[in-house]
């Protein structure tokens, strides 16, 4: 147990010191006030640092803060109904963020892309949680039942005991043989080579929109180039 945790510090660290994090960074949205997918960052490419993200169903969870605890610079606990939510998605290291989600007791945590994670957040400020029917498992006013999210309105279930086991039907996005996340994945690579060959970085300024190979198109969120 002692070398996982220690093998969790230095993944953590080595991420720190990486180019994709900056001091910067690390006090982005700190008090959870505002949507997560506010802050994700995009390249000159329409490219997220990260092609999937994190959402937790919060009427499914039940507040046993092991995910706040594991990856603290992605999931805090709420105080409203004292239930795990993301705050930043570029927090902490992919294998930290995976952690949380597979050791996840309820496993109330999912891969989502970019529009679904938009979709969630937005619909997650009207969401009411009847704290008396905290059960495990209990689909009481779920999200999955009503979420235009197409992670949670597929009809596909995702393996409890494993969810990141890597079927192709996997409803978490980004996990297994996922079509789209495969797509964007030969896409992202082809961006990256073609800059290369360029000789850029593909630096700029934030705009709105996501540029020709962004998810969402013109009318999306907001999106801020890297």
């Amino acid at each position: 147990k002692k070398k996982d945790n220690n093998e969790s510090i230095e993944k953590f660290f080595n991420y720190l010191s990486s180019a994709n994090t900056s001091e910067s960074a690390l006090f982005t949205n700190v008090t959870g006030s505002e949507a997560s997918y506010k802050f994700v960052k995009f390249d000159s490419d329409g490219f997220a640092s990260r092609e999937r993200f994190v959402y937790v169903e919060e009427v499914d969870c039940i507040g046993c803060t092991h995910c706040s605890t594991t990856a603290r610079n992605t999931f805090f606990m709420e105080d409203s109904y004292g239930r795990a939510r993301v705050f930043r998605q570029d927090g902490d290291p992919e294998g930290l963020v995976q952690e949380a989600i597979d050791t996840c007791p309820v496993n109330c945590i999912y891969y989502v892309s970019f529009d679904d994670l938009v979709t969630l957040e937005n619909e997650r400020a009207y969401q009411k949680i009847n704290n008396y029917s905290r059960l495990v498992g209990s689909d009481f006013g779920t999200s999955r039942n009503t979420s235009k999210a197409k992670a949670f309105s597929n009809g596909k279930m995702r393996c409890e005991s494993c969810p990141s086991r890597g079927c192709k039907e996997c409803p978490l996005y980004g996990v297994g043989n996922n079509p789209e996340y495969q797509r964007r994945m030969a896409l992202r690579e082809q961006k990256r080579q073609e800059r290369r060959r360029r000789g850029t970085s593909g630096s700029g300024n934030p705009i709105g929109g996501s540029g020709p190979a962004g998810p969402s198109g013109p009318t999306g969120p907001k999106r801020t180039i890297l």
